[in-house]
């Protein structure tokens, strides 16, 4: 059978192999603070080694009566905790209050949009190497609990006015939206518990673009919920700390059964550089509106 090797970031452990990836780029800029790789980072490449491991009995490409060495002739990675791109594609392992996982963690659904897979393939070698397992970075579209408040004011002889309202998102409550005088004045508000959503938002809707949108607009749900908005109320960061990646990693080789499957996972941590960068974005562009005019952008 095919076998891998442990290496620089690449160890085995008790939940299979763990891809620890060197410190990378950040899109955001913010710095390594632990052994894990941060939302937002780019992945440094970490090798993947695979060996042939024994003599093949009969029956092989090379000969169908005499025993031969194995040989290896492919490597590669994909998302799920099962092979064939099924199981689980992510989940929670640290978060305050009690935040777990969501159905959109579950493949063939989980999609982690800005990280790439990568294969070799090889004639029939004793050991193979794969360079480049993983590129790209992880968002926070499964740090999944977050969300955002908006108020949309007018200037006026009365308040509230007519058309006085507050917005929010949230990926269980969806994109709400609460008129003058259904919200109260006098006691505090929250998204979840004040704002009557549009129910459950697709996972891709909690998506937060490349670059820049890290630490401006944030997701699209949020970017929908203020548009026209005087003010920001509330910017709820996610309560999830870290987050476990899955992968199976496949090789082939010159001996029955040709294909092996080994689990691998990666660890990722919310350090909320970019949430904090987010919410001084958004009190930069808040606006009074001008009398009787829609406060806009």
């Amino acid at each position: 059978m095919a076998i891998l090797l442990p290496g620089p970031g690449f160890i085995f452990g008790s939940g299979g192999w763990q891809i620890l990836p060197p410190p990378g780029i950040s899109v955001v800029g913010a710095p390594r603070e632990s052994i894990d790789l941060n939302i937002y980072e780019n992945i440094n490449p970490v090798p993947i080694t695979a060996q042939s491991s024994v003599v093949c009995p009969g029956g092989t490409p090379f000969s169908l009566t005499q025993p031969s060495p194995e040989l290896i002739t492919g490597i590669s990675i994909a998302p799920g905790s099962s092979a064939g791109r099924t199981g689980v594609g992510v989940t929670v392992l640290m978060s305050r209050g009690g935040v777990g996982n969501v159905p959109e963690m579950a493949m063939p659904i989980y999609n982690e949009t800005y990280v790439k897979y990568f294969d070799i393939t090889s004639a029939p070698v004793f050991t193979l190497v794969l360079p480049v397992p993983l590129t790209g970075y992880v968002t926070e579209k499964y740090f999944w609990d977050g969300d955002a408040g908006f108020s949309e004011l007018y200037k006026g002889k009365e308040t509230p006015l007519a058309r006085d309202n507050i917005r929010g998102a949230s990926l269980k409550g969806g994109v709400g939206i609460s008129k003058a005088p259904g919200f109260p004045r006098d006691k505090a508000i929250s998204v979840a518990k004040n704002i009557p959503g549009s129910g459950t938002l697709p996972i891709s809707l909690n998506e937060v673009g490349p670059g820049a949108a890290a630490v401006t607009v944030g997701s699209t749900a949020t970017e929908q919920a203020s548009v026209n908005s005087s003010y920001m109320w509330s910017m709820k960061p996610s309560m999830i700390i870290m987050e476990r990646l899955f992968f199976t990693i496949t090789v082939t080789s010159t001996c029955p059964p040709y294909t092996w499957v080994f689990p691998a996972y990666m660890d990722v941590v919310n350090n909320w550089t970019a949430h904090g960068k987010r919410i001084q974005y958004r009190i930069n562009r808040q606006k009074t509106a001008l009398p009787g005019e829609e406060a806009k952008f």
